[in-house]
């Protein structure tokens, strides 16, 4: 189910041409758990993106949360959502730390293997 921009309050806010709620394959019973949901997205969709209609607060959060953490076809390409992409990009991150905290960690345990195993001689030959 996607929502699709008619006309938005706030241009600012509305990048998008639409948010992407579920892709895949759902039986009936899935869909018929999700459809309160949607449709509430729905209803709150159309009064944070309409010109005429007040929100709630409570529909404007549901809609800055769906924005956030949905995915997004923007200018006819499909984007994932800035959540994802954060978490990711953080994961990245963390991964690249955890390698060289390790590597650090690491590399004086394999030179003190090869000093106590092969001595110091084929260190000092390496040396200028």
């Amino acid at each position: 189910m996607t929502f699709s921009k008619s006309h938005c309050a706030d241009e600012l806010v509305c990048l998008h041409d639409s948010i992407i709620l579920r892709i895949g394959y759902y039986d009936y019973w899935d869909l018929y758990l999700g459809v309160r949901q949607d449709m509430h997205d729905l209803v709150a969709y159309a009064y944070v993106t309409s010109i005429d209609l007040k929100p709630s607060w409570a529909q404007t959060l549901r809609i800055k949360w769906l924005r956030f953490a949905s995915r997004q076809h923007v200018d006819g390409e499909h984007q994932y959502s800035p959540l994802r992409t954060g978490v990711l990009a953080l994961l990245k991150m963390a991964a690249a730390g955890t390698f060289t905290g390790a590597f650090r960690f690491a590399a004086p345990l394999a030179l003190g293997w090869f000093v106590g195993r092969y001595g110091t001689d084929w260190l000092t030959g390496l040396l200028p």
